[in-house]
């Protein structure tokens, strides 16, 4: 082979190399771009992490302090219902004590307790309907 053939050859695969280099350098353009979209993609996806992280957190302390306000209200409850059997306990001793007036008065011979029994009969029977 002459040189001027050789020469040739060697400016063929020349210009093959650098078709090629052309074409991974395009190639590597389009892989930063990709890597790039793909950083973006990611740092959003960690600042909607961040929001759903804080979201997170106030739901447990709306958690938090719901378990306390019920917990305030049961005592609050439980106090009041004490304070209903306690009243009705001091009803009923009245109530005892009243019956217990009107049985020794009856005995006594007075007429006062048949009296109130019979202008409160008309009430107790709207109560009881």
């Amino acid at each position: 082979m002459d040189i001027e053939q050789r020469v040739y050859n060697i400016e063929q695969d020349l210009k093959g190399i650098h078709d090629r280099l052309g074409s991974v350098e395009d190639s590597t353009k389009s892989a930063w771009h990709k890597i790039n979209e793909t950083k973006e993609d990611v740092g959003d996806l960690y600042d909607k992490i961040e929001e759903l992280t804080k979201d997170v957190q106030e739901v447990k302390q709306t958690q938090t302090h719901m378990g306390e306000d019920m917990r305030k209200i049961k005592s609050k409850q439980d106090s009041i219902d004490g304070n209903i059997k306690l009243i009705f306990r001091v009803l009923v001793g009245i109530g005892l004590v009243i019956i217990f007036t009107g049985f020794v008065a009856l005995k006594n011979g007075s007429d006062v307790p048949e009296k109130v029994v019979e202008a409160l009969l008309p009430v107790v029977q709207q109560l009881v309907k």
